[in-house]
């Protein structure tokens, strides 16, 4: 089952829902006995034996039934108890809810392991050595949950009360909240890399997994040694790959010392070997054969639209007389022309242009366009790259597909890739016929960063007054650009395709700050987390990166310059005026937070934190844990540094963060409906956009996927789940071209 929950679902009551919750509860306390007992029969077992191996067994059993008893039971029993608290739309998913689930399925591992070995430990076959090394991996996974586990217990005592996102006016500020982000950087991500790597996903998926986490260990030795070529090269990296399949530890050190230490540059250079000839032949041989898949390119030149009014009778939007100019998109490098694919199973009158002579089979336009922007992280990949489904969404779909191929971060960091997708959407407004469809309905979709610029896209559109799409579908969407917590983005300490040393690379370069300069500024200020030596430190690092033929490089603008459209005139209505010169608007003082990030009133935090003490103090972590502590000290890496600096590091942009976009923009957005997946670090993003958007009075729908990870639409070749998920994606897009 790909579908967890769906908004478009009947609405679960209250009383179904503290019913369900209270049978998981049960369901999840019944495993908890029966993995105890069966630890305890296998402790006592191996205590009345002798030898080195009986005596490893036996204390990693002692430490299983010590870290249930102290530390997961109660923990579970107080998630569980404020989980329902932050559902939208009586759906049951949130990242209070993933992080048990993940906890929970860590837990039948184990008594998969521990029935294994009460089942076979007298056997002369029983391969103690395997199973001794699987229940280690898997309790230390155990002890790094529980410790995510009372991370996210702390943090409603530093929310708003039903916000899943940390109020920035007081995590930045209450000494407290400081010491909980200390905590965080404890956790031990190695357990999570090696024999355990993607245990909470759906099986399919493991297979891809393993592959992308041996190719980036691999990846991370050969690049150290880049400068080998030939013969020497290719022996290193089959060396390194076969060893890296069974060192099931070696290759997790490897991947997280990569993603805590390694640049930008190598990232981007990782992601980017997905480019490579090898890999985009294999949608031409493995996928659907469109009849059009061809890049052509948007002059750099403006251009006017009409005005529309929304709303109007008859039609969602009308025409009147005034126009809107459309500028090119400057920022950074300047006018360009932007690239883009179009796709389409079928060729279509009007492609004449693109194709030449058009085939006898040629078909009428489609009433309908799709227009995707891909993710990536704002840094990598490309329209070619994501053909692995765009070609069976242009065959089963039936309507061409523009895929705006936007310049990436860190060369072109923000505003250029919104500018490119907003122009080539605006583009495309003024040449249906020439994409072989009548404009009739469009329907806007992007994955991951492609999610979040659709949805500023829109922003933009209603602030110019141009038609936005008919319908937006952002799929695991990132919606608040910040190192803002929450419970799900807690899972990037687990994720093997969104770590979070990664995440935090892929949105410095997006934002356009060099992170050398940024950790330089912050030693100068002494790491300290205040709003205006963080954003200080923050402007001088992107003024610092700013290419230097920028204009005007020494203006720093706030982002409330950026939010008002332009009619047709002489002012050019790119986002990025003449006036800012490509520079990114960051503010010499921090703004003041946007009341979605802050609570009410102060003695609200109080009280939820309250509710969340379990007669303890809450000030003192390690008392709360009884005698169990963190095994090791806080780890010293420059990501560090840059996020317990607090997430005043990025601006507060309402194009960069759509999640942060003024009432008055987010009411007057079309439809938007959302696809997120239980276990996506994003999925609070999703839920708390769907709930603002909810509040004011916007039609929105959520669907959460189950078992699936960020990124599932890339492995539909792969894994049948990813499969059914891009399948399931394919049948919502069918609905909206049909409303």
């Amino acid at each position: 089952m790909v579908l967890l929950c769906s908004s478009l679902e009947p609405r679960i009551s209250d009383a179904n829902c503290l019913r369900l919750d209270q049978a998981d509860r049960t369901d999840f306390q019944k495993l908890l006995v029966e993995l105890t007992e069966c630890a305890t029969d296998n402790l006592q077992y191996y205590e009345a034996q002798s030898g080195d191996t009986e005596l490893k067994f036996a204390s990693q059993f002692s430490k299983l039934i010590d870290l249930i008893d102290g530390n997961i039971r109660p923990l579970s029993e107080s998630l569980f108890g404020m989980a329902r608290r932050y559902d939208f739309a009586g759906m049951r998913a949130n990242g209070y809810r993933s992080l048990l689930f993940v906890t929970e399925r860590c837990c039948r591992r184990l008594l998969n392991v521990a029935t294994h070995v009460r089942n076979g430990r007298q056997s002369l076959l029983f391969r103690s050595g395997h199973y001794q090394r699987e229940l280690k991996a898997y309790i230390s996974c155990l002890d790094q949950l529980h410790y995510c586990l009372h991370y996210a217990e702390r943090l409603p005592a530093f929310s708003a009360p039903g916000s899943l996102f940390v109020d920035e006016s007081v995590y930045t500020t209450d000494p407290e909240a400081k010491d909980l982000m200390l905590q965080a950087e404890c956790i031990a991500q190695e357990c999570f890399y090696g024999r355990c790597l993607g245990f909470q996903f759906c099986d399919s998926v493991h297979a891809t997994l393993l592959a992308i986490s041996i190719g980036m260990a691999t990846f991370a030795e050969d690049y150290k040694n880049r400068d080998r070529r030939g013969l020497a090269k290719w022996a290193s990296t089959l060396a390194n790959s076969s060893r890296h399949l069974y060192d099931h530890e070696g290759r997790a050190a490897a991947v997280v010392n990569m993603t805590r230490n390694a640049t930008v540059d190598f990232c981007l250079s990782f992601w980017n070997s997905a480019e490579n000839p090898f890999f985009q032949s294999l949608p031409m041989i493995m996928c659907p054969s469109p009849a059009v898949s061809e890049v052509f390119h948007i002059p750099p030149t403006a251009f006017q639209l009409p005005r529309v009014l929304p709303h109007s009778p008859g039609a969602f939007y009308s025409q009147i007389p005034d126009k809107v100019n459309i500028a090119p998109p400057v920022a950074h490098r300047g006018p360009d022309a932007v690239a883009c694919r179009l796709l389409c199973h079928r060729a279509r009158v009007g492609m004449t242009w693109l194709l030449g002579n058009l085939p006898p089979d040629t078909v009428a336009p489609s009433n309908c366009l799709i227009f995707h922007v891909h993710g990536g992280g704002f840094v990598a990949q490309s329209s070619r790259s994501q053909e692995v489904y765009l070609r069976h969404w242009a065959r089963d779909l039936d309507c061409p597909i523009v895929s705006v191929d936007y310049s990436l971060a860190p060369k072109n960091p923000f505003p250029r890739a919104l500018e490119e997708v907003f122009f080539s959407y605006a583009w495309c407004l003024n040449n249906f016929r020439a994409l072989g469809s009548t404009g009739q309905r469009i329907i806007a979709v992007g994955d991951s960063a492609g999610g979040n610029l659709i949805l500023s896209m829109s922003i933009r559109c209603v602030q110019f007054g141009i038609r936005p799409p008919d319908l937006l579908l952002p799929i695991y969407t990132p919606a608040l650009i910040r190192f803002t917590p929450s419970p799900s983005r807690l899972m990037a300490i687990m994720d093997p395709l969104l770590p979070v040393g990664i995440l935090t690379r892929c949105l410095l370069a997006y934002a356009g700050i060099d992170e050398g300069s940024l950790l330089g500024q912050l030693a100068e200020n002494g790491l300290a987390a205040s709003s205006s030596s963080a954003n200080a430190a923050a402007a001088a690092a992107s003024k610092s990166s700013a290419p230097p033929d920028s204009a005007h490089s020494d203006e720093i603008f706030s982002w409330d310059d950026w939010t008002a459209g332009e009619p047709a005139g002489d002012e050019a209505s790119s986002l990025s005026s003449s006036g800012v010169g490509g520079r990114l608007p960051v503010s010499r003082s921090a703004p003041a937070l946007p009341q979605q990030l802050q609570s009410p009133r102060p003695e609200r935090r109080r009280q939820a934190q309250q509710q969340q003490q379990r007669g303890a103090s809450e000030l003192d972590f390690l008392a709360q844990l009884g005698e169990r502590h963190f095994a090791q000290s806080p780890i010293e890496t420059p990501l560090t540094k840059i996020r317990i600096a607090g997430p005043f590091i990025i601006p507060l942009d309402p194009f960069m963060s759509p999640y942060l976009a003024d009432d008055a923009d987010l009411a007057r957005l079309p439809p938007v409906h959302m696809i997120a997946c239980r276990l996506d670090p994003c999925l609070d993003d999703s839920i708390m956009l769907a709930r603002k958007l909810s509040e004011l009075g916007r039609p929105v729908k959520l669907d959460v996927l189950s078992d699936l990870p960020h990124g599932f639409l890339n492995f539909n070749l792969t894994s049948r789940d990813a499969k059914a998920g891009s399948d399931f994606v394919v049948q919502r897009l069918r609905e909206a071209m049909s409303d």
